[in-house]
């Protein structure tokens, strides 16, 4: 099997290939600090390392007023941006020479006919050596991969890890070794919520199995080794009842006639079978949506090293989230030194977001018209928690919003479902808008977004989403 690319955006990653190769001072790398953020970090960085690079690597929350001042000291010559950045393109191209942005979010108006114009005035050109002189013309100076741009659907065909992954081999091919991490960035962006992969994460995924590079195994959606260690501690699925009532979880297993410190690998196939149907159940009692019951059983995949890459998301979301991105890189380059550590990091991530969902039982969810939503303590958390509590506890019939306090600013993340989006909805449209009537900013996907706004603006925010959401879902 041949993993290929639509000429478009094959030429395109070449020109940022060959802007890569041909540049020899430190390459300025920005990414996000999600698990998506942090799996693009990483390829980027070993892509480079190998290449005999010098990079100077930071993730970040978003590109505000900070991010540009750093670009305005450091006078970077070439800039590399992932998982962000599309929609602030022109503005960063004015503080670098050469920018390449490898992104999925949905673009502006304005990008998409830069696009386009660019493409059609390639078109135009009827000799070949014309046509790629026309392309390294115009996108040596600025090249945008996102696979909006080139037909790719940003929110389950394509991530920022994956689009980086693609530069990567397109680069060397030797950089395969690296798919499962952008699996990792995939999953971690929840790219397969219906258990399954599409678009280019489909495509590389394929050619991984043919290669041999990753294996698939069926196996439940939570992990660890210990049976009744790995349910009660699980947040996704999270098993409410459990949490609650340790002993249910003992009682059940107890039923069924498996040991509670079962390792989960060593299950007969009729335990496996019946331990699944047991926990479908208990999630149908709990009411969550049908998605996490369908994936409850599920083929995920596990690298050479035999590590899953359901594991390897948690451990960069949680490194990321945490503010110990250093330590999720690091899995890149020696996966057993630091495999320990962000082993740790994980297990402390994954307490504190059962503890805020063990709080929004005790009140605290405001509903509105079109849209329900609630306060964390830290932004941090905010994306992590709405998505898991909409999954597994909230109304289904609206999507959330999360807010949180930050610097005399207010941090909001928005999740919604697969039904909402067929519905109409676009949250990356309304965090955008809504945002920018409140004198902040915002955007992201259909089905999940964010914005900043400043503080005391919060309820206007609120305000115009309810109404934007209500006429996008016709309510």
């Amino acid at each position: 099997m041949v993993f290929t690319l639509p000429k478009p955006l094959f030429d395109t990653y070449k020109v940022a290939s060959n802007l890569i190769s041909n540049y020899h001072g430190t390459i300025r790398v920005f990414t996000h600090y999600d698990a998506d953020g942090i799996g693009s970090a990483g390829i980027l960085a070993k892509t480079l390392y190998r290449m005999g690079k010098n990079f100077h690597l930071t993730c970040r929350k978003n590109l505000d007023d900070e991010f540009f001042s750093i670009l305005q000291k450091e006078k970077n010559k070439l800039l590399i941006i992932a998982d962000m950045g599309t929609n602030d393109a022109f503005k960063i191209k004015q503080h670098t020479d050469y920018l390449i942005i490898l992104d999925h979010h949905q673009p502006t108006e304005e990008i998409i006919q830069w696009h386009n114009s660019l493409a059609n005035e390639v078109k135009k050109e009827k000799d070949k050596l014309l046509i790629e002189e026309k392309m390294n013309l115009e996108a040596r100076n600025m090249v945008i991969l996102n696979s909006h741009l080139f037909g790719l659907n940003g929110t389950s065909e394509a991530c920022a890890s994956t689009m980086c992954f693609v530069l990567s081999i397109v680069c060397d091919e030797a950089n395969w070794d690296m798919l499962p991490f952008a699996l990792a960035g995939a999953e971690g962006d929840r790219q397969n919520s219906d258990g399954q992969f599409y678009g280019i994460n489909r495509q590389i995924l394929d050619e991984g199995l043919a290669r041999g590079i990753i294996k698939r195994n069926q196996c439940f959606a939570f992990d660890g080794v210990s049976l009744y260690d790995a349910i009660s501690v699980s947040n996704d699925p999270f098993f409410l009842n459990f949490v609650k009532n340790p002993d249910k979880l003992e009682e059940m297993l107890k039923k069924l006639g498996i040991e509670k410190n079962a390792n989960i690998s060593n299950l007969t196939a009729e335990q496996f079978k019946m331990l699944a149907s047991a926990l479908a159940l208990e999630m149908l009692r709990q009411d969550v949506h049908i998605n996490a019951v369908m994936t409850l059983c599920q083929y995920d995949f596990f690298g050479t090293n035999g590590v899953r890459v359901k594991t390897l998301a948690n451990y960069l979301n949680s490194c990321g989230r945490l503010g110990k991105s250093g330590k999720g890189i690091g899995l890149f380059f020696d996966f057993e030194k630091y495999e320990p550590e962000a082993s740790k990091v994980r297990d402390e991530y994954r307490t504190n977001v059962r503890k805020y969902l063990l709080q929004i039982l005790d009140g605290g969810v405001t509903r509105m018209r079109g849209c329900q939503y609630f306060w964390v303590d830290l932004a941090e958390y905010a994306g992590s928690i709405g998505g898991l509590a909409l999954t597994y506890m909230l109304d289904k019939s609206v999507p959330v919003f999360v807010l949180s306090r930050r610097d005399k600013v207010v941090s909001i993340s928005s999740r919604g479902l697969p039904e909402h989006v067929k519905s109409g909805l676009n949250l990356g449209l309304v965090c955008k808008n809504a945002a920018e009537q409140c004198g902040g900013h915002g955007g992201g996907h259909t089905i999940a977004a964010g914005a900043e706004v400043p503080e005391g603006k919060e309820n206007d925010f609120l305000k115009y989403a309810d109404e934007m959401i209500c006429k996008q879902m016709q309510i």
